[in-house]
């Protein structure tokens, strides 16, 4: 049975499902994953980004997208439980400076701690857009 987690704020809504465990805003694994979208947001303005098992073998989709609309898609596969080292497939519609990869690695490996300690089933953020008055 799937368990559902959700942080709700005026800068970011964020939502999972997982399976194992008590995840809680106060636990390290939430701060961290907070930590890593608020500062992925801060180098490079985001729209959403999503994590989610594709298929029962645990290949994981990931996908990010940037208020300027450029999209990071990857492919990870951990079929066996936790890998420190899994493989990966990326599939960049147009070049991302080191500047922005780096925050959208840590958020990566953000939520594959929480995949690795609470079985994440999959994970919504979103950034809602500040409209002006």
């Amino acid at each position: 049975m799937s368990k559902r987690f959700e942080i709700v704020t005026p800068r970011l809504e964020l939502r999972l499902t997982y399976l194992t465990g008590l995840l809680e805003p106060v636990s390290e694994e939430a701060r961290m994953l907070y930590a890593a979208l608020s500062h992925l947001h801060e180098a490079v303005p985001m729209d959403t980004l999503t994590f989610q098992v594709s298929t029962e073998e645990g290949t994981y989709a990931f996908r990010a997208v940037s208020l300027a609309g450029s999209s990071w898609k990857q492919g990870i596969s951990l079929p066996g439980g936790a890998d420190r080292d899994p493989p990966m497939t990326y599939d960049i519609a147009r070049p991302w400076r080191q500047s922005e990869y780096a925050p959208i690695a840590a958020v990566r490996d953000a939520m594959l701690a929480v995949r690795n300690r609470h079985g994440l089933v999959s994970l919504t953020a979103t950034w809602p857009r500040v409209r002006d008055a």
